[in-house]
């Protein structure tokens, strides 16, 4: 029985980890799949790079009308996106404070098929269209998954629907030619080498391929099962017991706990909400199990093959080396998955103690944020209520149902985010202060500032919102914020506004959220010493010193350093745990797969170990060779890792060298007092 029980942790492991691939499959192909038609047919290029020369007007607009020409002169198609900054989460959880809404000018020459532009806008409408794309750096700074800023000073980029050199040249010279005279830009000022950088963890972008490694692994194990239940098999054959019923006694019915205990750890975990594809691939993934274990009984019965031990000992040892093989294919997506986060807590640390904590408390940092303007436009707007309802909201959300948020991506740059006012009532946002804020009547607007705006909260009520309106009410609250948004939990970070008004007609409820064109993001933020001075006093001057450069609505965000160090905390360990399950279910097989391959190596030639021990070989001495193969492993672990060399790698991979050794070591203490102990108890 104890066998069929490692047998069965074994399958619940793999098969929990080969699902939540999938899951995360379908997700990642999602980010990925624009990306890579851009690859395959456009060019990129660059425009944010523009000599001392060039006119003061130029501008991602200013060029807007010279590149459609250009375009329509070379006779190529043309994508035009310009950048907008908004702060939010990637699809599969992760904070992302560069996703990249891109506000999209489309100029078609000729439409065709290779290129698939019907993945880039609507072929039948040709107008302005807005998608959210995720692109990636080798930078990893503070983004799981490579997702990252783009940077706070680029205008944008353009693609030309050609891989030719030659055309590429003729339009950027072209382009020149034709905006010369208005904008002065010369070839040097168009950048058309840029490469775009592309999504990482390529092993992991094609998590199918773990079904292949999960077959090869359970079938071996289903081998080294038979072989060991092969005499219970054989006494119940003699009983005159069929295959169903000898299976079933020994582990078929087992196989049901363990496919509703897999599936019922994906849905509250990984998945967290039902899901009928999830459910059928986890029962074809257990009825492939269920038959192949029902063939081997078959097998075993029909056979009449008796297998001697220096025969069972070369399939073990055989068995142990296969599954080191796939232990490293496991261990490096592992790799891929921790090295990330091990990046983004090195760089928190570092920002924490390499400084000392009179400097985070005495420094300031600024983020360059005209929030000011934005909410005249945003409140503005909010006057033609019944207008924005029926334009906007009405198309959104589903009256019928209304049990999340929904969020769209605006031309401007903000995030329409809707819900049912009911929806609201029974899920309500607390303050700072863990208090439930109270809704709107439906002549009132009420602006929820984050805890990083607190400051100019007061100085934004009072010169901007105070002089054009009466009905605006205002609360603080968390930087972190949890919303539902399509079934989902999402986290939107230090968002820099939420505007919420209230409707009589329909009772829907529309939060809006004002980003900054500037971009912002840690990254992009200024630093600098406060001397002993608070930041309101720092901060009032600041506003003092606009006021009279007539920037009095320009508020930026002013925050300590160690302020902002706890959100980046809050930040990589929020991330830690949206990736635990893959994270724990993957380093749970390496154990165990660690565990069955050094136990099979050890006792596929104990007798020859256990006369080494007898003879007075010590452990180290009778048990050396095997000591080579966790440094083996984490040798091929760095070569396949060779692109990513940094300090967070070699961390990663010396935590799962480490690990191994103490695995090993332990094996090696327990099956040698076994071994021992069976010799003399033989004698």
């Amino acid at each position: 029985m104890r066998v069929t029980k490692i047998f069965l942790v074994v399958i619940f492991l793999a098969g929990t980890i080969v699902s939540a691939f999938l899951v995360k499959q379908i997700e990642l192909d999602g980010i990925t799949k624009e990306r890579y038609s851009i690859d395959r047919y456009y060019t990129p290029i660059k425009i944010n790079d523009f000599s001392t020369n060039a006119s003061d007007e130029l501008n991602s607009g200013s060029l807007k009308p010279f590149m459609e020409k250009a375009a329509k002169d070379e006779s190529v198609n043309l994508i035009f996106r310009s950048y907008n900054y908004v702060s939010g989460t990637n699809r599969d959880g992760s904070i992302n404070y560069g996703k990249t809404l891109f506000n999209t000018y489309d100029y078609l020459y000729k439409t065709t098929e290779k290129t698939k532009l019907s993945d880039f806008y609507d072929l039948k409408k040709f107008k302005m269209n807005n998608k959210v794309v995720d692109f990636t750096t080798k930078d990893q700074k503070f983004h799981l998954y490579n997702m990252n800023n783009l940077g706070s000073h680029a205008n944008g980029i353009f693609l030309i629907e050609t891989k030719n050199k030659r055309d590429v040249n003729n339009f950027k010279t072209r382009l020149v030619s034709v905006t010369k005279a208005n904008l002065k830009i010369t070839n040097k000022d168009i950048s058309t080498s840029i490469v775009l950088p592309k999504p990482e963890l390529k092993l992991l972008g094609k998590y199918y391929k773990f079904l292949i490694f999960y077959a090869i692994f359970y079938i071996i194990q289903l081998v080294w099962w038979s072989i060991v239940k092969s005499k219970d098999i054989k006494v119940l054959k003699s009983e005159g017991i069929t295959n169903f019923k000898i299976y079933n006694e020994l582990i078929g019915y087992n196989f049901l706990i363990t496919l509703i205990s897999t599936f019922a750890l994906l849905s509250f975990i990984v998945i967290k909400h039902f899901s009928f594809y999830f459910l059928l691939v986890e029962c074809l993934i257990f009825l492939f199990c269920y038959i192949a274990g029902y063939i081997s009984v078959s097998v075993i019965k029909l056979s009449n093959f008796e297998f001697s031990s220096s025969e069972l000992g070369k399939f073990q040892k055989s068995e142990a080396y296969i599954i080191l093989g796939i232990k490293i294919i496991i261990s490096f997506a592992f790799l891929m998955m921790l090295f990330p986060i091990v990046k983004n807590v090195q760089y928190v640390f570092k920002q924490n103690h390499t400084t000392s904590n009179e400097y985070s408390n005495n420094t300031a940092v600024l983020y360059p944020m005209h929030v000011g303007d934005q909410i005249i436009d945003m409140t503005n707007r909010n006057e033609q209520a019944e207008e924005i309802n029926s334009r906007r909201i009405s198309r959104i959300v589903d009256k019928n149902e209304g049990q999340s948020f929904r969020v769209t991506s605006q031309s401007d740059g903000s995030q329409l985010i809707t819900a049912n006012y009911n929806y609201l009532k029974e899920n309500p946002i607390r303050n700072t202060k863990n208090e439930i804020i109270k809704l709107p009547s439906s002549d009132k607007i009420l602006i929820l500032i984050p805890k990083s705006l607190e400051l100019s909260s007061k100085k934004i009520k009072k010169d901007i919102l105070g002089k054009h309106f009466d009905n605006v009410e205002t609360a603080i609250i968390n930087n972190v914020q949890n919303f539902k948004v399509d079934g989902k939990n999402e986290k939107f970070v230090n968002a820099s506004m939420f505007i919420i008004s209230s409707y009589n007609r329909t009772n829907d409820l529309f939060i809006n959220e004002v980003n900054s064109p500037d971009g912002g993001g840690i990254e992009d933020a200024v630093r600098f010493p406060l001397k002993g001075k608070s930041t309101k006093v720092k901060y009032d001057k600041m506003l003092r010193d606009l006021q009279k450069n007539n920037l009095q609505y320009v508020h930026p965000t002013l925050v300590k350093l160690s302020e902002v160090s706890q959100v980046d905390r809050e930040k990589v360990m929020g991330s830690v745990a949206l990736y635990s399950t893959e994270l724990i279910s993957s380093f749970m097989f390496i154990l165990l797969s660690s565990v069955i391959s050094y136990s099979l190596l050890i006792t596929s030639n104990k007798k020859k170990y256990m006369i080494k021990r007898v003879f007075g070989y010590s452990k180290l001495s009778t048990y050396l060779k095997f000591l080579i193969i966790p440094m083996l492993e984490s040798l091929v672990l760095l070569m396949l890792s060779i692109k990513n060399l940094d300090f967070s790698i070699y961390t990663s991979i010396g935590f799962l060298m480490i690990i191994n050794y103490l695995v090993l070591f332990t094996i090696i203490k327990i099956m040698d007092k076994k071994n021992i102990k069976e010799l003399f108890s033989e004698v």
